[in-house]
């Protein structure tokens, strides 16, 4: 909705007051600042768990084990490990108000930390941890299908396209 002249003049007149505009706009300048720094949290955490995965998987082949499934076991648990400190420690721990703990956990918290489970941390944490999860949790669907599809798309290149 627009701020007409006739608006203004209606919410002035409301209001008893001169209306400001600006407060909106700064609002919704805001609003739309959180959402892009969730965002770019979000993101952030899955691409570095998909890195560290990258490395885990790389170190553990180098290492070699004797068997194949020893090797598995030491994948799943080296992946799940590192993925569990990035995801859910490391995003805790940032946005934690720790000043109350002592040293030299107060040397961790954050200007805005929150220091309990409440409505803010919900909005703010919970969502963000929750669609890192999510996503997550359709990443390996998704990567399936993309290097099933590059696989199939680099044999075509290779024989020319014919079958």
């Amino acid at each position: 909705m627009t701020n007409t002249p006739e608006r203004l003049s209606a919410l002035k007149d409301t209001l008893g007051k001169s209306y400001d505009p600006s407060i909106c706009d700064k609002y919704f300048g805001d609003q739309l600042g959180v959402k892009i720094n969730d965002q770019i949290a979000k993101f952030s955490i899955i691409i570095i768990n998909i890195i560290l995965r990258t490395i885990i998987i790389k170190l553990i082949i180098g290492i070699g084990n004797d068997t194949l499934s020893e090797q598995t076991r030491l994948i799943s648990n080296g992946v799940f490990i590192v993925q569990f400190f990035n995801t859910a420690l490391l995003l805790l721990m940032v946005n934690a108000n720790l000043e109350e703990q002592g040293f030299p956990l107060n040397l961790l918290s954050a200007e805005r930390g929150l220091s309990d489970f409440n409505s803010s941390w919900f909005s703010d944490i919970g969502v963000t941890l929750t669609g890192a999860m999510l996503f997550n949790v359709y990443w390996p669907i998704i990567e399936f299908f993309v290097f099933g599809g590059l696989r199939q798309a680099y044999r075509c290149l290779d024989r020319g396209f014919s079958s």
